[in-house]
Parts: C-alpha cells; structure tokens; sequence
C-alpha cells in the first residue's frame, strides 16, 4: 500500500461529516487499542486496492467500499477476519442474563415469522394494515404462543452488516413502556415517527458457542460502526480514563440534542447472524409506536455538532485543518510498529 494512494482515499473519506465521523472513531479505536493496528493496516491496505480501480467515487461510494471489505466473504472467512475484532475480548454473561435486539414489528412479521400461523383465519394485510395498538400487541403476543412459526431468517443477515445489535435486556425493561426513549437510549436515529417497535429477548446463553456454533459477541469497534452517523467507538464515560469496558456504548440521541456533557445511553454489543428460531426461545415484547422524529442536533447541521461533541470526548481539537489531522494520526499509527 502506497502512503500516498493511502493519503488520497483518506482524503476523500474525510471530505464529508459521515466519513470524517468514521475516521475519528477508527483513530481513538486505534490510540485506546480497541484494535489491534495489524488488522486495521490489513484493512486500509483491501479498501486501497479497490479505490485505485475507480478513483472518481464520492465518500458514499467509498465508505459502501469500506462495508463490503469489512463483510468480505460473509460466507466465509472475510467477515471474522476485520468485523467482531474488538481487542476487549470476550463478553461473559450470566446464566440467566437475557439479551434485547430492538426491531420494526413488520420487519418480524415480514422477514422472520409466517403470519398465516398466527393469523387465525385472516388475511395477512389485516395484519400490515391495522394500526391499532390492542390489536398489534395481541399479534406479538401470539408469537410467544406459537412454535413453528418462524421463516428460519438471519438476524443479522445483511450483507452489507452481517450482525446485529443487542442491549442488557434490563435497560429496557426499566423504559418499556417509552418507544421514543428507547429508541434515544440505542442511538436508533433511523426510527423517525410512526415506527412500530418490538422487543427480541434472548437468553445470553443460548447464544454463546456452546449452544450455537461459531457465535460472536464483542464491543464494536469503528468496523461495525461506520456508516452510522451517531455511533461513537469511545462513550462519554470512559473519555479521559484509561478503563475501558468490555461493552460499547450507544449515543443517547435526547442527551445530544439537549446538549449533556455525558451523552451515554445503554450498553450494546454486536453478534454475528445467527439463524431465529425455536432453539433460542426468543420471547417478543411489544413497545409501541415512536411519537416524534428525533432531531438529529441543534441548529441544521446535526452532523457538525456530533463532530465537535467527539473532539471533545476523545481529547482532539475541533479546528480547521481537522481532516488532515486525523488522517496524519491514523497513517502514523498503523505504519509505527513501534506503536
């Protein structure tokens, strides 16, 4: 890998606030070792070969470069070799510690269960088109009756993000009855209003390798995070201290917005797809509908203000010229095998 071709898609990466938002959670991932410097140079190195072939791309062609390296091979080798590589190690969860993974109820009842097993004589577009409460609860409710519903679906099975994300399922336990205030706990700006949320719990142990084969569960790192505009690889909380927690920590979209010092919302974690299906007794809760948009920021420029707010929590300075800065630490590092 040439610096200067190096140089040249890092510039390109930065030019935009969703790229330069990746390229400081890749450099604090990189100066707290959240990741190890051999596999980032490794996966600098594959994103280098495949923008030389086309130069012209725009940053949102780039960072899709970024997410197709990162999920190389989803059938393979490529995803375990830059995704699921947190250098926090291992996350162990009591026996009985249950897991939550928040979803759009359609996307439940579309991609992961067979509604005519739990329609009972009607017709499925009663079900997509009724949007009462009552009535779409009771649904979720019929899906921890029924055992041979599921469609045997990956959660996690994007191609582009072959994971998903979960939280203790205490967090949400202590807001269930609040969509909009879950959905600001997990960062999940991309539920805006009129979302129906449902709740996926599963017992941690049943998704841990002795149960299921060849399952991840880390920390993320920058790697699963890009491409989300409110993701940050460093929390509030651990800003300024050298101990880092073996869980991530979602961006809390309120605390943002109203301006907090301590933006922290739950813990998350990431796991590798994994097939939903009886064997995780997976237990459906319904939450209910998100009421308003959540604002991505004061003022018009969310994504500006999110910038500044992670100079501020990883120690860098917000300042023109900042682009060059962070290319300059990320190149520094992982070509200093002393670092």
């Amino acid at each position: 890998m040439g610096k200067s071709d190096l140089a040249e898609m890092l510039d390109l990466l930065l030019n935009e606030s969703v790229g330069l938002i990746l390229g400081l959670n890749a450099c604090i991932c990189l100066e707290k070792g959240l990741i190890q410097k051999d596999i980032a140079r490794d996966f600098f190195e594959s994103c280098v070969r495949l923008y030389m072939k086309d130069r012209s791309i725009k940053t949102k062609e780039l960072i899709g470069i970024f997410e197709d390296v990162a999920a190389e091979a989803i059938y393979g080798d490529g995803m375990k070799k830059y995704l699921f590589k947190c250098a926090r190690g291992k996350i162990d969860f009591a026996n009985d510690e249950m897991l939550s993974n928040i979803v759009d109820l359609y996307v439940v009842l579309m991609h992961f269960v067979d509604c005519r097993k739990i329609s009972k004589g009607h017709k499925n577009v009663r079900i997509f088109s009724n949007k009462n409460s009552f009535f779409l609860e009771s649904i979720v409710n019929k899906l921890n009756d029924e055992e041979d519903i599921y469609k045997r679906e990956l959660l996690g099975g994007n191609r582009k993000k072959p994971f998903f994300w979960m939280t203790r399922s205490s967090n949400i336990d202590n807001v269930k009855d609040s969509p909009d205030e879950i959905r600001d706990s997990l960062g999940l700006v991309h539920y805006k209003k009129g979302f129906c949320l449902v709740e996926i719990k599963i017992k941690s142990s049943l998704l841990n390798k002795s149960m299921v084969d060849d399952i991840d569960i880390k920390r993320p790192t920058f790697l699963e995070g890009m491409g989300f505009t409110r993701f940050k690889s460093l929390s509030s909380s651990e800003s300024g201290n050298n101990k880092i927690s073996r869980f991530g920590c979602a961006v809390d979209l309120k605390k943002f917005l109203c301006g907090y010092d301590n933006i922290d919302g739950f813990d998350e974690i990431v796991v590798s797809p994994v097939e939903l299906n009886g064997s995780l007794k997976p237990k459906f809760n319904f939450i209910g509908w998100t009421l308003y948009t959540r604002s991505q920021a004061k003022g018009e420029n969310g994504d500006e203000e999110f910038i500044k707010k992670i100079c501020e929590d990883y120690g860098y300075k917000y300042a023109p010229g900042l682009n060059k800065d962070i290319k300059n630490k990320i190149m520094n590092i992982i070509d200093n095998d002393n670092t």
